[in-house]
């Protein structure tokens, strides 16, 4: 048996890890560092993978989560329901915003949405 209070650590240490390697990954992409930015890439993936398995106990878990599901929705082909969901996805994200003083920003995962991202959904 799992405990819940080691998966959601778990968990915050994926969204702090995410953070660093999103910050890296967007630097090694604004620099042209292709192959860089690639291997960065597929260790966003792994942790995005991971992050899939255990509960969020923070914050910033949470976020980490939200954008995960994010990018699964994206990948969805029907428009309508694609949207739909990043709506849903993004109005929860505003609520733990609005409801923690943690942002997507501070947390180091604005790679997966901001608040003035998130209006452009509502456009």
């Amino acid at each position: 048996m799992v405990k819940t209070s080691c998966t959601t650590h778990v968990a915050t240490n994926l969204a702090m890890k995410a953070g660093r390697i999103l910050a890296a990954h967007t630097f090694a992409d604004e620099a042209g560092d292709r192959e860089r930015r690639d291997t960065l890439r597929c260790r966003v993936r792994a942790m995005e993978s991971e992050a899939t398995w255990h509960r969020a106990g923070s914050p910033e878990a949470a976020f980490l989560q939200i954008g995960v599901a994010r990018g699964i929705v994206d990948r969805m082909p029907d428009v309508e329901e694609r949207e739909a969901l990043n709506r849903v996805l993004a109005s929860v994200a505003g609520l733990l915003e609005a409801s923690t003083g943690v942002t997507r920003e501070s947390a180091g995962l604005a790679f997966y949405g901001t608040a003035e991202t998130d209006a452009e959904l509502w456009v």
